[in-house]
């Protein structure tokens, strides 16, 4: 937790005083086990568990005033792996956005399951696609598309891995394209 403060990352967080006990028999042990040198940081899952909801109110409440902050909020984590609910706010934050790249990034990081269960924002993030303009945009939403479909496919070995809509949307997108 003090390194979350000190290190400048999280400096407003509050957490329990039972955190600052957990977070010191968490230390202590590292040391005994010789797995901790002086300078490691370490950040304990109940600190991820904390920072991570945090940040999902921040993308709640975050409008495109906040964006810059939120991407170096974001940067931060790097390395880690987030939590589905971490995933779905950063997905939902950056459709409001209308930032189609980034939608389908965090889009991507979803486990099979979850995106087989997540068709509504899947096609939520065609949706922005088809609004898109550009040169590479029916290829980038083509690459997405394809990622999307094989991990779904994977899951279950069906033939097809998602909606109509989302063809229809990807139909549009190369439609709208003046590429062949």
């Amino acid at each position: 937790m003090t390194f979350l403060k000190d290190s400048g990352r999280f400096p407003d967080m509050t957490l329990p005083d039972v955190a600052e006990r957990i977070l010191l028999e968490s230390v202590l042990k590292q040391k005994e086990d010789g797995k901790r040198e002086e300078g490691d940081h370490v950040i304990s899952p109940f600190e991820m568990e904390a920072v991570e909801k945090r940040l999902i109110d921040l993308l709640e409440s975050a409008n495109r005033q906040n964006k810059d902050e939120i991407e170096k909020l974001i940067q931060r984590f790097t390395g880690l792996e987030p939590s589905n609910a971490l995933v779905f706010a950063l997905i939902d934050f950056y459709l409001r956005m209308k930032d189609a790249d980034r939608a389908s990034y965090w889009l991507q990081k979803l486990d099979s399951q979850s995106l087989k269960a997540s068709s509504n924002l899947i096609d939520d993030v065609f949706l922005l696609w088809s609004a898109q303009r550009g040169p590479r945009t029916p290829w980038r939403a083509d690459e997405v598309f394809r990622t999307i479909s094989s991990l779904i496919r994977d899951l279950d070995n069906s033939t097809s891995a998602v909606n109509t809509l989302t063809f229809k949307l990807m139909l549009q997108i190369w439609s709208n394209s003046e590429d062949p």
